[in-house]
């Protein structure tokens, strides 16, 4: 039975008993099969306004997304500042992505925000180096869809971040992840 969801808000006590494990099983089976934008909270998080978001992101995403208009929300009824974060392996961002970078930058221009750029390292670190040298309290990602190929050779990022993190989480699918 469809359901017009938009936001699906899960508190989560974690697959293991290790600390950096905070998403279990059902959260996310809940963000590989729901086609809305998914907040997962950990057990001991305790509540604070998100005033440094991070953005992790290779701008391989739409600005058609339904979901940037929540994401931009919670930004602006927090007063929070985005820091939206770009890994670069020498690999300079193709036209498409400078494009959705510059349509980010004027989408965003009513929201304090910077974009930040960490060179050659791994995503899940320079995350985790990322919120503590910027005491981030909210992270949000977008989901791509992966090929069946892609999916074999690479763990997926979504995957290992929300295995690897204490914060609250929102996972926005991709437009591709949507129509699926």
């Amino acid at each position: 039975m469809e359901r017009n969801i938009d936001l699906i808000v899960m508190g989560t006590k974690g697959a293991t008993g290790a600390k950096e494990v905070f998403l279990g099983t059902n959260t996310m089976f809940t963000i590989k099969k729901s086609n809305c934008a998914v907040i997962a909270v950990p057990e001991e998080f305790t509540y604070k306004d998100p005033k440094e978001i991070l953005f992790p992101t290779d701008f391989k995403f739409s600005m058609e997304n339904k979901y940037l208009k929540l994401f931009k929300s919670i930004c602006i009824n927090h007063v929070s500042r985005l820091n939206i974060l770009n890994i670069y392996f020498g690999e300079p961002l193709n036209l498409t992505q400078e494009k959705v970078k510059n349509q980010s930058e004027e989408y965003f221009k009513n929201n304090a925000h910077i974009f930040h750029t960490a060179e050659y390292v791994d995503l899940v670190e320079a995350v985790a180096q990322f919120q503590l040298k910027h005491r981030v309290n909210f992270l949000v990602m977008v989901q791509n869809k992966h090929s069946f190929f892609e999916n074999l050779l690479f763990k997926p990022v979504i995957k290992q971040m929300v295995y690897h993190t204490n914060l609250p989480f929102m996972v926005i699918p991709s437009i591709e992840l949507m129509k699926s």
